[in-house]
């Protein structure tokens, strides 16, 4: 991989994907090589506000990976 990917990723209240969004091309190429979980499946423990968070997930090309919440729905 020699480009950052990033990938807007919105969590129900149990902690389960509901959505991945590729944010550009390279990130919607790659979508099926880097692993994500697929919707449907936990993420990241359950949500207690009852908001849906929105995280964007950035992959880079030397291996560092941050997340960043985006907001709650």
């Amino acid at each position: 991989m020699e480009q950052t990917l990033e990938y807007s990723v919105l969590i129900d209240e149990n902690g389960s994907v509901q959505s991945i969004v590729p944010m550009g091309k390279a990130a919607a190429d790659y979508i099926e090589q880097i692993n994500m979980p697929l919707v449907g499946e936990p993420f990241v423990s359950a949500v207690s506000n009852g908001k849906n968070p929105k995280i964007r997930v950035v992959l880079r090309p030397n291996g560092r990976v941050q997340t960043f919440l985006e907001e709650s729905d």
